[in-house]
């Protein structure tokens, strides 16, 4: 879950933007450190919070293991009533979504932080899908981009 660890493409898809309007910037921001803020960490915990709780919803993990999770969560600095409520803003709209998808098909295929590879595509190119739900007939995905 620790979604700051993780690795993360030199040319991601929540990048796009940046490279295609700049794009030496591609290869010159790895001269740099990467940094982060407190706005980030936030934005990274109020993820794997989202993450936790989908999780338990779509039966990927028990009641215990989501109380475990969670009491770890609490000690965070992030954490608090604000945050709580984003995170379950967001968590409506994605039930809502996997229900919507349940109603056309009886087994939707519904993955959460699901690695993407484009490099077919885009040389060194990857990203995490955050919530992938695939129908027969539709696919659909809500993506977060932390960076």
């Amino acid at each position: 879950m620790n979604h700051s660890q993780r690795t993360h493409a030199v040319l991601s898809a929540s990048k796009a933007d940046m490279y295609l309007k700049c794009t030496p910037s591609i290869r010159l921001g790895e001269q740099f450190e990467e940094e982060t803020s407190v706005f980030a960490r936030e934005g990274t915990f109020m993820h794997e919070l989202s993450e936790i709780r989908l999780a338990y919803f779509l039966k990927q993990m028990t009641k215990t293991q989501l109380n475990k999770k969670l009491n770890q969560m609490k000690q965070s600095e992030f954490y608090n009533g604000e945050t709580e409520q984003a995170v379950q803003s967001y968590i409506d709209i994605v039930i809502e979504k996997i229900n919507e998808a349940r109603a056309r098909n009886k087994d939707p295929l519904i993955l959460i932080e699901e690695r993407l590879d484009f490099s077919p595509w885009v040389p060194e190119g990857f990203g995490t899908g955050d919530v992938i739900i695939n129908n027969p007939k539709t696919l659909k995905g809500l993506f977060f981009c932390l960076k």
